[in-house]
């Protein structure tokens, strides 16, 4: 992070956590140690909720279910009390898990490339102004409608430009990353 210039950071972490049955105190521990790394370095971050997963969805093993909910729940209580340096963005209306829509890795647990694809097009949508403007708004809870797209499965690439990524190029104001 010394070397580039970053200055916000999207964190979505915790979904292997589920299946190590880890309690979600300590995931959300970790989750916030790696938003106060980030914060520390002087980046603002972005939360994602915990995705939902063919684990969490599977009734047999509610457990998962009830872990993920409570860890989405503390992580947008904590990032309510950041204002203008964290945003929760609930993301999980907006790419539920299906087997069949193509969204989702056979692995059960990770989205595809499309998957992520389509979640990072809504997901720029959503945060651009707050990334690229600088906007000091309070920490909230954005939701989606949800879409059904039939995707297909390969190895995600980040964009390379804001351009690439469906973003529009920020006003000059000094070094920014996108």
């Amino acid at each position: 992070l010394a070397a580039k210039k970053y200055d916000t950071c999207i964190i979505m972490a915790g979904t292997n956590d589920l299946s190590a049955n880890r309690p979600a105190e300590r995931i959300v521990g970790d989750i916030q140690a790696l938003h106060n790394f980030c914060l520390a370095q002087g980046l603002r971050t972005i939360a994602l909720p915990i995705p939902e997963s063919r684990v969490v969805n599977n009734h047999a093993c509610t457990s998962a279910g009830v872990v993920r909910a409570t860890c989405n729940h503390l992580l947008q209580a904590w990032a309510a009390t950041m204002p203008g340096r964290v945003l929760f963005v609930d993301m999980v209306q907006h790419i539920p898990y299906s087997d069949i829509d193509g969204n989702w890795s056979s692995d059960g647990l990770h989205m595809s490339a499309q998957g992520y694809a389509h979640f990072g097009s809504r997901l720029g949508h959503l945060i651009r102004d707050w990334v690229l403007g600088g906007v000091k708004t309070e920490s909230r809870a954005l939701k989606l409608e949800t879409t059904e797209v039939a995707l297909g499965v390969q190895t995600p690439r980040a964009p390379s430009t804001p351009a690439e990524a469906g973003l529009k190029a920020p006003t000059p104001r000094g070094p920014r990353t996108v």
